[in-house]
């Protein structure tokens, strides 16, 4: 039963990290997400410490991230240099606990970096599932206006004057949805599983519609042979799951380029 619950959420979660991955492509923002799970190592780190679920620790300071991140973008020193600074310092000082406390429960860190399907409790299942509910709630409650502020920074800040509280709420859903996926996707490759099918439906898409209809098959085939490889032959499904996208996408790019060549 907890094995087929997990294959639901995993499939669940792809179809939501296809259209997230759009909004990230589309606002070029494809570092925050490898940052902001750097970032999260700490919070992996404290839950092999502290009896409180691991999904929420790192949920709760996802969350808290995305404030920090928010708010300092339009100070001096910009967004790019906040987000790298945090990543970094909050990467380290996770390195520093685990070291100091690698006695007890060193050995499962290694499933944060990693991600691990099978490891997943109805604790985590029933997160996964809020956040599934959640996200589609979000983008049907703000489609168009985060649509307008991806696609069109500058006619977003005359249409839209409450702007900054729509970046917030869409870096709040980012990151708690890489917060919750780094469980299945780990740390090293949530942002991949968010971007590489994106990138890969915008080379055949014509409009956004058809951009996030070909992300959700690109995202959802990529997922189901991966959990397939994963659970027949042991192999880590995220690295599957990527490595079978990065293929498509090299493979596209290559065909599109020497189409290119011959016209």
């Amino acid at each position: 039963m907890l094995a087929i619950c997990s294959i639901v959420v995993v499939l669940l979660i792809a179809a939501v990290a296809a259209v997230i991955g759009c909004f990230v492509v589309w606002r070029k923002i494809e570092y925050f997400g490898d940052a902001l799970s750097h970032s999260l190592m700490i919070g992996a780190a404290v839950a092999l410490f502290v009896d409180i679920d691991q999904m929420l620790i790192m949920a709760a300071m996802s969350l808290m991230l995305a404030v920090i991140v928010v708010n300092l973008s339009n100070s001096a020193h910009g967004e790019n240099l906040v987000v790298s600074i945090l990543a970094n310092g909050l990467m380290a000082f996770s390195i520093v606990i685990v070291f100091f406390f690698k006695g007890s429960g060193y050995e499962s860190f290694e499933e944060f970096l990693l991600g691990e399907v099978k490891s997943l409790s109805f604790t985590d299942i029933y997160v996964a599932l809020t956040l599934v509910l959640l996200a589609i709630f979000m983008f049907y409650l703000r489609w168009d206006k985060w649509l307008l502020i991806s696609v069109s920074k500058d006619l977003s800040m005359v249409d839209i004057p409450n702007k900054k509280r729509l970046d917030m709420e869409y870096y709040a859903l980012l990151s708690l949805f890489i917060a919750v996926t780094i469980k299945i996707a780990g740390i090293l490759l949530v942002t991949s599983v968010l971007t590489i099918p994106a990138a890969i439906a915008r080379f055949y898409a014509k409009n956004i519609p058809s951009m996030v209809f070909y992300s959700l098959i690109i995202s959802l085939t990529a997922t189901a042979l991966g959990l397939f490889i994963d659970y027949c032959y042991g192999v880590p499904f995220a690295s599957v799951t990527v490595s079978l996208e990065f293929t498509a996408f090299v493979l596209i790019s290559l065909i599109r380029k020497s189409n290119v060549f011959i016209t």
